[in-house]
């Protein structure tokens, strides 16, 4: 019954949130995107967290993610389906009130069989406005011809 109330919750909160931050990822195979996370706003060159993930495996419809955050790594499998379509990682350690927590959600959105690809939506919610937050994309490597 709690897993029910929790998906609920995060269900309304992907629809119902006004976000500080959103940015789609179409990722290959193995590519590494990076999100920075900026505490100090007076000193920008600062960072406060680092998130490094790639997904490794696509079968069953289910995404394997893994995901290294802070220097911890973790693994996730992601489904459109059945509502396992995203994870949530906290970016504040402590809030005074639940209601002011800043958090991650990243969602699993879309997978293209085609070209093999990943879309991963990130959504970043900051009550305080306490983060500056920079996305960065794999590097490419280039064709050869």
């Amino acid at each position: 019954m709690n897993r029910f109330f929790a998906f609920l919750f995060f269900a309304v909160s992907l629809t119902a949130t006004d976000w500080e931050y959103t940015y789609t990822f179409r990722l290959k195979k193995d590519e590494t995107a990076r999100i920075e996370v900026h505490k100090n706003l007076q000193n920008p060159s600062s960072l406060s967290g680092v998130m490094e993930f790639r997904w490794t495996l696509y079968k069953n419809e289910g995404l394997v993610l893994l995901v290294k955050y802070e220097g911890f790594p973790r693994q996730y499998v992601l489904y459109r389906k059945n509502d396992r379509d995203f994870i949530k990682i906290s970016l504040s350690k402590k809030p005074p009130k639940e209601w002011l927590e800043s958090y991650l959600l990243m969602k699993f959105e879309d997978f293209d069989e085609k070209s093999y690809t990943a879309v991963l939506g990130v959504f970043i919610k900051s009550p305080l406005k306490e983060f500056e937050v920079s996305f960065i994309e794999p590097k490419r490597k280039q064709r050869v011809r």
